[in-house]
């Protein structure tokens, strides 16, 4: 499938769903198409839900390296001091070593295993975060059909 995302500038929050087979060029272009968008980078808060990524697209270790010298490269500079949050379940100790290669330019991203946890941690309701999601989610499938 893919990766989608939105953007509320009114609250400065930036959500991202990624679900189904990932592959590390799509994960390199999402990076490309949020260094281009203004509104991305305005977000101050950041929820990056991973749990809808399918089990065999769970990212190689040289393939985490990658992406964080794309993300470090294009985007590090602009959420060096953004709250972001990233919700994973099979995918955890992938988020944790992506994590772990940007943490000197993005020195406040969390891992989280719940979306709960995640919002209590950003100031967020998730209950109203979870309906982005959703509706990210069924627009990225709707799209692959």
């Amino acid at each position: 499938m893919a990766i989608a995302y939105r953007c509320d500038t009114a609250t400065g929050v930036g959500v991202e769903v990624w679900d189904g087979d990932i592959t590390v060029d799509q994960a390199r272009q999402h990076v490309q198409t949020l260094a281009a968008d203004p509104h991305w980078s305005a977000s101050r808060r950041l929820v990056t839900d991973l749990t809808g990524i399918s089990a065999e697209s769970r990212p190689t270790a040289e393939a985490i390296a990658q992406l964080a010298d794309v993300f470090l490269q294009q985007l590090a500079y602009l959420v060096g001091d953004v709250k972001w949050s990233v919700i994973a379940d099979h995918t955890f100790d992938e988020a944790l070593g992506f994590g772990g290669r940007i943490r000197h330019e993005v020195r406040r991203m969390i891992v989280f295993n719940n979306l709960a946890s995640a919002c209590v941690w950003l100031g967020l309701d998730h209950n109203e975060v979870r309906p982005a999601i959703d509706e990210l989610r069924r627009q990225l499938r709707n799209e692959s059909r």
